[in-house]
């Protein structure tokens, strides 16, 4: 563990120091170190080393319990100076391992360089010093009860507790004192009674007339194993041992043996037997966490998983409600007789107060009549803002609650909080995918799948239906002198408006920027579209008072109608969008429906296509590199082959416009093998010229990655260049991945397999769901553009940037920012974590040479080397 934390955050050397309870002293445990003469004489200076409570740096965390951070040792008086001349004198991250509410240890690292506090890991620490105690809590118990084990049994196997006679008639005769006085049973209860005369309460009838038969045939027994009630309460197992006696003819006179009281051993059994099932139980419910898709699911599981767990009993899950002092029943299960009440009513000071406001798991009593006024063990369920809920074990009246219980149900709550928080977080990022979270309208995807619906239902009744493009004329100007802050609330109000001139039953959705869609189902005719707009026309020319200030903003409309411009919902789009542009010509402020004329530009689309098939043919297209750097050094860290057209009499053609139509056109699967082929040929030729080498990441088209042989494909291309697989890397957009999860898993290992990595691009602007997200063999994430432009202007923007990070991260994967182009956001975006960036603040889009010039340059930074 040491070791893992260390290379994973870079420090150089780790000690665990465990608490000497005897001596009151810390004691130097465990080291770690990397290969360095330094890091070795400063680990040789520690093995002997011991703290006192409150004693340097590691002290001072003993005796209050608390992680500390000291970004440089040699300005903090508490340093007691052990890593004097060894190089170690930089920054040092000490925190403390607990269990059960105390420190049993502390681990400290420490590093030659200033180290400024990492707020993250400083959070993740928290959990794993928690965790980290607990293991080694258990570990220890587990060693102690073998030890007692072992010790007991070569005890037992060396004497009996004591001895017993039997006549012919097998009643028991004899029976010595130590009986008593080992177990508690009272001889006399037994005398002149046969064995099975008393209960024994894990034997069943056919067990007693076995070992009958045993006792007729006159045969010895060994270690026959009976469970006897105890007076005082309670039971006593105990093993007993018998041979047959004969006298001096041979005839049967009895049975005669030893006894011994195992009752420790058993209850000993039973603890390990608990422990495994304890543990099977975590692991079970573990899995069922990551593949539940809701709270109430995921809550029940959690009750039933620790009731089957605990054998018996009652189990519940106590929500905090939104009334103070109050608890929400959300689940309950194995409780005999009437149910709670739905709202718990708590006091200050009780024991489900203390674990809601902060307290760790205890054994303490609830009460309530439902609950039998008994004890329970409660497990605080946390959320980032403290306890939000409390899970309960109610024992059955023979049943017994001890540390083995408490940690169970300890690491069960764990689980519970780690998936609601993953359940909130998945359903956060849902909504982010399909809402706007400036204005709160549905977004494209979402507007996308709403209109696909709705001509559904036009088509099956004969109905029309209109689309309209509503575009803001000149809100730039908002923008550039109110501010973007100024421009969000203009937005705010313009979706507001739009709104409130539609129907309920029309979709309003912000498409992007000052963009935004309506869909107005159940026309009567065409002209019901036009009445529409001119209304939202006359609503939108409204003034506005933004921060004191009065705004006039107008709008250009373009409308379409189905069936008359299109049959599917991107059709239609498109002819509205295009008629927009027609109202923008015409004036704006104004509205236009879509009209053959409007249809000749479509078809020089077509015309488009024909041409980017000889384009292939004739060597036209080229391929430019755009460099990804590191945020914290700016040193390139690979670049991104990007795709462009130089057309023989139109010079450099648009990726945006030739893109859509070699993807229509299904030459987008020849065009993208050959962007493979001449990238991996580049690499080769900067190698060649001694240019170190660095990953290229190559967009793979939706057609390509539905293709079954697409790992065969690449790892054939990559062959013949004499490529290595890790300097490609393939960027895959979420919407290709969703649409069919199950291919993409297989495609993805396959590649993964082939040893080249995989990013999704574009991340944000689609749905994933997280559960895949966890399957996926990805190496990072890529935030889109539109996020990145808006992260220092639009609260939505940052919070949808901050969630994409610490999700990637907390997955393990990579974060790299795309349209990086001011230092306001890549400081923004370093502050955050994210490990790479690209966009026009570090550099445009080069060719070949231009790019082998900017990875010949090692030592400089990307910024320093434009070209």
């Amino acid at each position: 563990m040491i070791r893992a934390i260390c290379e994973t955050e870079h420090w150089p050397c780790g000690r665990f120091f465990g608490v000497d309870e005897a001596a009151n002293l810390l004691r130097c445990v465990q080291v770690w170190g990397i290969p360095d003469a330094a890091v070795e004489s400063f680990i040789a200076r520690s093995r002997d080393k011991v703290y006192r409570r409150g004693e340097g740096l590691t002290g001072a965390v003993w005796e209050n319990g608390t992680p500390l951070w000291v970004s440089d040792t040699r300005d903090d008086p508490r340093a007691t100076g052990s890593a004097v001349g060894t190089g170690l004198e930089g920054g040092a991250f000490v925190f403390p391992v607990m269990a059960e509410g105390r420190t049993i240890g502390v681990l400290s690292f420490a590093s030659k360089d200033v180290r400024a506090p990492d707020e993250r890991l400083l959070e993740v620490i928290r959990v794993i010093g928690s965790q980290v105690g607990q293991v080694l809590k258990r570990i220890s118990a587990e060693g102690a009860m073998r030890e007692s084990e072992a010790r007991f049994r070569s005890l037992t196997a060396l004497s009996a507790d004591w001895y017993w006679e039997q006549d012919e008639q097998f009643r028991l005769t004899f029976m010595s004192r130590p009986l008593g006085e080992r177990t508690g049973l009272d001889a006399s209860a037994y005398l002149g009674r046969r064995r099975w005369d008393q209960p024994a309460l894990n034997l069943t009838a056919a067990d007693w007339e076995r070992h009958r038969a045993q006792l007729e045939h006159h045969e010895p027994f060994r270690d026959f194993e009976m469970q006897r009630p105890a007076p005082a309460g309670g039971t006593r197992w105990l093993s007993i041992s018998g041979e047959p006696v004969f006298d001096a003819a041979g005839r049967f006179k009895g049975y005669r043996g030893i006894g011994r009281d195992i009752t420790e051993r058993k209850r000993a059994e039973e603890q390990r037997a608990a422990q495994a099932r304890y543990q099977t139980k975590i692991a079970h419910f573990g899995e069922a966490a990551l593949a539940s898709r809701g709270a109430e699911e995921l809550i029940e599981q959690a009750v039933r998983y620790v009731l089957e767990g605990l054998g018996g009993g009652a189990v519940a899950y106590l929500e905090r409600a939104g009334t103070e002092r109050q608890a929400v029943v959300r689940c309950v299960d194995g409780l005999a007789g009437d149910a709670p009440p739905n709202v718990l009513a708590y006091e200050h000071g009780e024991a489900l107060a203390q674990v809601l406001d902060g307290g760790a798991a205890r054994i303490a009593q609830l009460p309530y009549a439902w609950s039998g006024r008994r004890e329970a063990v409660l497990a605080p369920v946390t959320h980032e803002h403290g306890a939000r809920g409390v899970l309960c074990a109610l024992p059955e009246a023979h049943m017994s609650l001890g540390a083995e219980e408490t940690r169970f149900l300890a690491a069960a709550a764990s689980v519970l909080s780690a998936g609601l928080k993953r359940i909130e977080s998945e359903g956060r990022l849902a909504f982010l995918a399909q809402f706007d979270a400036l204005t709160g309208l549905p977004n494209r995807a979402l507007l996308a799948d709403r209109f696909a619906q709705t001509i559904v239902q036009a088509r099956r009744r004969g109905a029309q239906l209109g689309v309209l493009f509503v575009d803001l004329d000149e809100f730039k100007l908002v923008n550039d002198s109110l501010g973007h802050g100024a421009g969000d609330e203009l937005l705010k109000d313009i979706a507001r408006r739009l709104q409130a001139t539609v129907r309920s039953g029309d979709t309003v959705a912000r498409i992007a920027g000052d963009e935004f869609a309506i869909v107005l189902a159940d026309l009567m005719r065409p002209e019901d579209a036009a009445l529409v707009a001119q209304k939202l026309v006359e609503a939108l020319a409204a003034p506005v008072d933004v921060r004191g200030h009065e705004v006039f903003v107008t709008a250009s409309i373009g409308i379409a109608l189905f069936p008359t411009d299109g049959n599917d919902a991107e059709t239609l789009l498109a002819a509205a969008d295009a008629a927009m542009y027609r109202a923008k010509q015409a004036g704006r402020n104004s509205f236009q429906f879509y009209t053959p004329e409007i249809n000749q530009r479509t078809k020089a689309r077509a015309v488009l296509g024909r041409e980017l098939r000889r384009a292939l043919e004739r060597e036209e297209f080229r391929l430019v590199y755009q460099p990804k750097v590191e945020l914290k050094s700016e040193r390139p860290s690979g670049a991104e082959a990007l795709l462009r057209w130089q057309h023989p009499s139109r010079g450099v053609v648009s990726p945006a416009e030739f893109i859509p139509i070699l993807e229509e056109s299904g030459l987008i699967v020849q065009v993208g093998e050959w962007v493979l082929r001449k990238a991996c040929a580049d690499i080769r030729a900067w190698q060649a010229r001694g240019v170190r080498a660095l990953p290229v990441a190559v967009n793979l088209s939706a057609r390509q990655f539905r293709q079954l042989d697409l790992a065969a494909r690449i790892r054939s291309i990559i062959d013949a260049a004499a490529v290595a697989p890790e300097l490609l890397e393939l960027e895959i957009t979420e919407s290709q991945l969703m649409q069919d999860p199950d291919h993409a898993i297989r495609a993805m290992r396959s590649l993964a397999a082939a040893g080249i990595r995989i990013a999704i691009d574009d991340f944000g602007t689609g749905y994933s769901s997280l559960a895949y997200l966890t399957r996926f063999p990805l190496s990072a994430l890529k935030i889109d553009r539109s996020f990145v432009a808006g992260i220092l202007q639009q609260g939505g923007d940052a919070t949808i940037v901050r969630t994409i990070i610490e999700m990637a991260h907390t997955l393990g994967f990579a974060v790299i920012a795309e349209g990086v182009e001011n230092e306001g956001q890549k400081h923004f975006l370093r502050g955050l974590g994210c490990e790479q960036a690209q966009g026009y603040l570090f550099s445009r889009p080069v060719d070949a040479d231009a790019m082998a010039q900017l990875l010949g340059a090692k030592q400089a930074h990307v910024r320093k080397v434009r070209v």
